[in-house]
């Protein structure tokens, strides 16, 4: 055999072995404090070792690979992913805006503005730490339902959001100042009927 040929050979052989060795990486976390939900208490010095993005194992003397992903967090406090049960994400307006209500947001935003809104504000509560919210709806025309959809894609970053749809209120419920007179049967019946 040639010494290209036997070159060529170890080459393929080497790239063989290292590309399995990186498939087969987990991801360590040197936690300097970490938070044990189950037992209520602050550890120090704990190592979390994720594989397949699931937590595999979490202790304080674990074995892992040279060849594994290490994120060093050693300065930092670790606890589990926080959850939030009443977001508006595609309302989510910072308190200086001056708005004179919600209701403006329904003339002047479409459900498209107020998706992007919404993609924009799930990525900053999943890097806040939260990677579960639910949603509570008034949300325009389903835009969180796209959001859920995109996040699911891989396009966005975003926590797990549970969803609970459109928001089905009389006037006077979401609204104030509406005249109830001018609400119509057939409107309300439109709403529950494809809403629900």
């Amino acid at each position: 055999m040639s010494k290209t040929r036997q070159t060529a050979l170890l080459f393929i052989v080497l790239l063989n072995i290292f590309s399995f060795q990186l498939f087969e990486q987990n991801t360590i976390i040197k936690a300097g404090h970490f938070f044990d939900a189950r037992s209520g208490k602050m550890l120090d010095n704990q190592i979390i070792i994720i594989q397949d993005g699931k937590i595999k194992e979490v202790g304080s003397n674990l074995k892992f690979d040279i060849t594994d992903t290490i994120i060093d967090l050693s300065n930092s406090w670790v606890l589990p992913g926080l959850m939030d049960c009443h977001v508006y994400i595609t309302a989510n307006n910072p308190y200086r805006i001056k708005r004179s209500g919600v209701r403006d947001s329904y003339i002047s935003e479409s459900s498209s503005f107020r998706a992007l809104r919404g993609a924009f504000v799930a990525e900053q509560f999943l890097m806040s730490g939260f990677t579960t919210i639910k949603e509570i709806g008034n949300d325009a025309n389903y835009a969180t339902a796209d959001i859920i959809k995109a996040i699911k894609a891989g396009w966005i970053k975003g926590p797990t959001i549970i969803y609970a749809g459109k928001i089905i209120a009389p006037y006077g419920g979401q609204s104030r100042g509406v005249n109830i007179e001018n609400e119509k049967i057939w409107e309300f019946e439109y709403r529950c009927r494809y809403t629900l």
